[in-house]
């Protein structure tokens, strides 16, 4: 899946009326205004296939290669989407508490064979 934009070359489409304006006043040239970074044109989501596997199964046959399939884009995103857990932040303290509790006691627990002859 693809999501992201192209880079595109600057030009006088990318201003506003008043940097058009200014040029145009000779106050400024096209070059002012150009960015120092790199320019990104839309937004482009995509899914495409890289080298695809020209196999025939049992199941599937892609021996002729891409299969069309009946679903939209918003369709086969609802298919293969899975939405994280909903947790409450009250769910997470007391878990996070609960761990620590845990971590005490076994910081707590002392050998009761130890000797005072064992200690130095």
């Amino acid at each position: 899946m693809i999501n992201g934009a192209e880079e595109v070359d600057f030009d006088e489409s990318q201003l506003t009326d008043a940097q058009k304006e200014q040029i145009e006043l000779g106050i400024k040239t096209l070059d002012d205004f150009k960015p120092n970074g790199a320019i990104f044109g839309e937004r482009t989501y995509e899914y495409r296939l890289f080298e695809p596997s020209l196999i025939k199964t049992s199941e599937f046959d892609f021996s002729e290669g891409f299969v069309s399939c009946d679903l939209s884009d918003s369709e086969f995103d609802e298919q293969i989407y899975q939405p994280a857990s909903s947790e409450k932040l009250s769910d997470v303290l007391k878990e996070a508490e609960e761990k620590e509790d845990e971590k005490e006691v076994q910081d707590v627990e002392i050998d009761d064979e130890i000797s005072d002859d064992d200690l130095f």
